[in-house]
């Protein structure tokens, strides 16, 4: 078997520089991208609710605005009826952290003694004592930096909103002109692409609210009927965590069954149970019933895309996994 020769050590070298250009390219404008494809998935969405008001003879831009209204009203009265129920609740977590916290200090304590370890000497150590100094820093810097991150979601929400608006009031130029470079027979099948992506976006759309309502409606309930607290609370983030297709519904059940293993460990059982078995209705009954086969990606494949896209874009990437992943394959279709 022959080695390698310098012309494939070079081209191997010239391919990882590549390649690391392009990863720091990505790096560079991911934010730019983030904001792109998410104002084209929701120019897409309501590019519907638009055309169906130019239809009956109001001007598209005026349609636009219209429908932005309403979207914008439906989010503010949406948060209206749940922000305070979420803030009810979170006190009450908050007042019961005392109690949280003895209990979780005396399961510590009992499998330290199991294993033969000192607390009291663990807890007086130099070591613990730095990282208790070092503890009001790192929060200030943490504070400082979660509102730096707030500001940001602010304006990427209002640069979406206004791309989605420019989109909206004159689409056809935009289709326009990512049609017009292709021959005729490649600006057909690109124009059925185009269709199908249309449908396909339409399906997860309503398939997400769909599948966020029922989530948390259900969640809701379960955990109401087994009384734990802040049921509602947990309910609003297994819903929001529905938007992260397959893993989403495993991570909005960390928190309360962490909760539980501390205050209640009798109930552990029941709320495992209750996250399964809302999760299995919503992925086996009510996300392909209303979304039917738009979406048929192997989960597996899915979850890597899922890992590839949060490394690349955050949490925003994770959201919209789907649709990109669907796009790609009718696009390969």
């Amino acid at each position: 078997m022959k080695g390698l020769s310098k012309k494939d050590l070079t081209i191997v070298g010239i391919v990882i520089m590549l390649a690391f250009v392009f990863i720091k390219f990505i790096a560079l404008i991911n934010s730019i991208i983030v904001i792109g494809v998410l104002a084209l998935i929701c120019a897409t969405i309501l590019n519907r609710p638009v055309s169906f008001l130019e239809r009956v003879g109001v001007h598209r831009t005026v349609a636009t605005v219209v429908t932005m209204l309403i979207l914008l009203g439906l989010i503010g009265g949406i948060n209206a009826i749940i922000v305070p129920q979420v803030v009810k609740e979170t006190k009450l977590i908050q007042e019961d952290i005392p109690e949280f916290q003895k209990k979780l200090e005396t399961k510590i304590s009992a499998f330290a003694k199991k294993q033969g370890i000192d607390i009291k000497n663990l807890g007086n150590s130099q070591l613990v004592q730095d990282k208790i100094e070092e503890f009001a820093p790192n929060l200030i810097s943490g504070a400082t930096k979660a509102g730096v991150s707030v500001i940001s979601v602010v304006v990427h929400i209002v640069l979406i909103l206004l791309l989605t608006v420019y989109i909206l009031c004159d689409p056809r130029a935009l289709i326009k002109g990512f049609l017009d470079p292709w021959n005729y027979k490649n600006r057909k099948l690109l124009r059925r692409c185009l269709l199908r992506v249309d449908q396909m976006l339409i399906a997860w759309a309503v398939g997400l609210c769909c599948g966020m309502i029922c989530m948390f409606v259900l969640t809701w309930i379960g955990l109401s009927c087994i009384k734990m607290n802040g049921a509602f609370l947990f309910a609003v983030i297994a819903g929001f965590m529905n938007i992260i297709p397959t893993l989403g519904p495993f991570l909005a059940a960390i928190l309360p069954l962490f909760i539980t293993a501390v205050t209640n460990p009798i109930n552990i059982i029941p709320v495992l149970l209750i996250y399964i078995i809302m999760h299995q209705i919503e992925s086996h009954v009510m996300t392909p019933l209303i979304m039917k086969k738009q979406l048929a990606v192997h989960p597996f494949i899915l979850i890597l895309s899922i890992l590839v896209m949060v490394i690349f874009f955050g949490m925003i990437g994770a959201f919209v996994t789907a649709p990109v992943m669907a796009t790609l394959s009718i696009i390969y279709d």
